[in-house]
């Protein structure tokens, strides 16, 4: 979708961004950076990217001419943006927010596979909502998720706004909308359903998977995740609901 060189661009941005925010996320460590160019641009790939992937027919309601125009013109804008031929967001912010910060959540409908959930679920959605008036492009990314306002949020986001050229980040110091607490427990609750409805045969393969890989499986972070859930739901982190 990029050139030969944006692509050489992004892999060392990317590299960047692993170390510096996605391995801290997977093990749940705060990020504390001062952050140059490379964070935004990184970002603005992301969401660039996921506007180019037109697999958004999981929206809550279809989009309107003006909506179509402004995701146009987001989209536009981002491209501009990576190309170095735009300076500035502008009225299409990004955001970026680690997961770690959700696991202690208290909500009597958070499902049992929550931290596994947070930690290892990938999503790319357009959330289009006229209550309250959202637009935007939502990427997760594991323990990560990057937010493309396409139209200017509602609520306030706190410390999750991206700088175009340097910035300070702490992900100690960040605040989500309800609604996007929301949007993250509805979405944990339809993994939930579909693991679920699971057949007894698949449900066979995966118990003899972990059976068979279970000494390796034991230092790595998805059994963590699995602890964490089995310390929080009980044995609700793996049986089916009633």
């Amino acid at each position: 979708m990029l050139c030969k060189k944006c692509e050489g661009d992004l892999s060392v941005v990317e590299n960047t961004f692993k170390k510096s925010i996605f391995d801290n996320a997977v093990q749940k460590k705060a990020s504390r950076l001062t952050y140059g160019p490379w964070l935004s641009y990184f970002a603005l790939s992301v969401v660039w990217r996921a506007t180019q992937m037109h697999e958004f027919e999981d929206t809550a309601l279809p989009l309107n001419d003006e909506q179509k125009r402004r995701l146009l013109g987001a989209t536009k804008h981002w491209k501009d943006m990576l190309l170095g031929e735009r300076r500035g967001f502008g009225k299409y912010p990004v955001h970026i927010f680690e997961h770690w910060q959700l696991h202690d959540a208290i909500d009597a409908q958070i499902p049992g596979i929550w931290h596994r959930y947070l930690n290892r679920h990938s999503v790319v959605r357009l959330i289009n909502s006229d209550k309250p008036r959202l637009l935007m492009v939502y990427v997760k990314m594991g323990p990560v998720s990057i937010f493309g306002h396409i139209n200017k949020p509602k609520y306030a986001w706190h410390g999750t706004r991206l700088m175009t050229s340097s910035g300070q980040y702490h992900s100690k110091n960040v605040k989500l909308p309800e609604e996007i607490f929301r949007l993250y427990l509805i979405e944990a609750q339809e993994h939930k359903a579909l693991i679920d409805e699971a057949s007894d045969k698949q449900k066979g393969v995966i118990a003899t998977a972990i059976q068979n890989n279970l000494h390796d499986a034991m230092s790595k972070d998805s059994m963590k995740d699995f602890v964490a859930d089995l310390t929080r739901s009980g044995n609700t982190a793996f049986m089916d609901n009633d």
